[in-house]
């Protein structure tokens, strides 16, 4: 069973020594995630955190609690099985800026965190679309695509589940939907409206398109159609979603959200 690593990306959490990090990659199966952390670039390698079944973590690394310059490192090993199947190229976040661009980087994202927190935040899950994984049952043998989308195996998607487990987390809307309804025309079902949003979040969990946005107060569910970036000499801070609103035939309303 093979896999390749397509995108690892490690941003530094608002608690010093936490690291968030998330990455897609190829390959069909059931596979576990083990992140490992260095002091440089060839190591030695320490154990950070693993994971099954997900494609984010969270990882505390105590050696890093009291510092917010020092240099460190990580990797991602992905195994299946007992066999190691792929290994990221090791990455640094704090090698990226120089000291005092970091320092305020860091600043920055814990401001930004908590004006979303305490003060413009709306409260949201995301759902983001499996690029990798166990492959769904109900996949057409030659076209390669789901048979039918309103099963609950994997909503019109390739892999088991069709999306990652929900991530709760705060935007900040800079266009309601209600505020920006556009109507367009449709040879089959006649005139119809459509609605469109833009938020703002953190920078991680990383969002892609077709990723899918459930608002924690109405349920109304958005398939993501683009995202930018805000930077800060080159380290991300902000993301930037244009969202659609889907209809509630859409089979992503099957989907059942724990709400915290």
């Amino acid at each position: 069973m093979s896999f390749q690593i397509t995108r690892f990306n490690v941003f530094p959490s608002v608690l010093t020594g936490n690291y968030y990090m998330d990455w897609d990659g190829k390959g069909d199966g059931i596979f576990e995630y083990t992140i490992e952390w260095g002091a440089n670039e060839s190591g030695p390698w320490q154990y950070a955190g693993k994971v099954i079944g997900e494609n984010n973590l969270v990882v505390n690394v105590p050696e890093r609690k009291l510092s917010n310059s020092d240099d460190i490192w990580f990797r991602l090993i992905v195994r299946s099985g007992l066999s190691v199947v792929a290994v990221s190229t090791p990455i640094s976040f704090t090698v990226e800026a120089n000291r005092k661009e970091y320092l305020q980087y860091r600043e920055m994202l814990r401001r930004w965190n908590l004006e979303l927190e305490k003060f413009i935040g709306s409260t949201g899950y995301l759902l983001r679309v499996k690029l990798f994984g166990e492959k769904a049952k109900n996949i057409h043998p030659i076209l390669g695509q789901p048979i039918g989308t309103e099963d609950e195996e994997s909503y019109g998607q390739y892999y088991k589940g069709g999306y990652w487990p929900a991530v709760k987390m705060k935007v900040a809307y800079t266009e309601r939907p209600e505020e920006n309804t556009q109507k367009f025309s449709n040879e089959e079902t006649g005139l119809s409206e459509q609605y469109f949003t833009r938020f703002m979040s953190m920078p991680f969990p990383t969002i892609r398109t077709n990723d899918i946005w459930v608002s924690g107060n109405t349920n109304n569910r958005f398939i993501v159609k683009k995202v930018d970036t805000l930077d800060f000499n080159g380290l991300a801070l902000k993301q930037i979603i244009d969202v659609s609103r889907l209809p509630v035939t859409d089979p992503v309303y099957k989907i059942q959200i724990e709400r915290s």
